[in-house]
C-alpha cells in the first residue's frame, strides 16, 4: 500500500490524514504501529490529548468524519 499524508485547516485546526501528529490543535488519523491499531486523536493546546483506536481503518474514518463536522459547524 503506498503511504500518503494530507495536511488541509478548519479553522485553528490541522487536519492529519493517514499521519499521526503532537502539534497543537491537530485532528487526524493514522496507523500506530506499536499497537497495530488505528488511532483517531484530537490535540488541544499545550498538550491535552484525546484518543480514539480501531481495528479497522474504516471505522477511524468514520470517527475522524463526526469530529471534523462537528468543528466545522462550529467554526461557520
Amino acid at each position: 500500500m503506498q503511504q500518503f499524508c494530507i495536511i488541509c485547516k478548519i479553522g485553528r485546526w490541522k487536519l492529519y490524514i493517514n499521519e499521526i501528529s503532537n502539534t497543537d490543535y491537530a485532528l487526524g488519523y493514522g496507523y500506530d504501529d506499536s499497537t497495530k491499531l488505528w488511532l483517531v486523536y484530537q490535540n488541544g493546546e499545550r498538550g491535552i490529548r484525546t484518543e480514539w483506536r480501531f481495528e479497522k481503518e474504516e471505522l477511524a474514518v468514520e470517527k475522524l468524519y463526526k469530529k471534523v463536522k462537528f468543528q466545522y459547524k462550529i467554526q461557520n
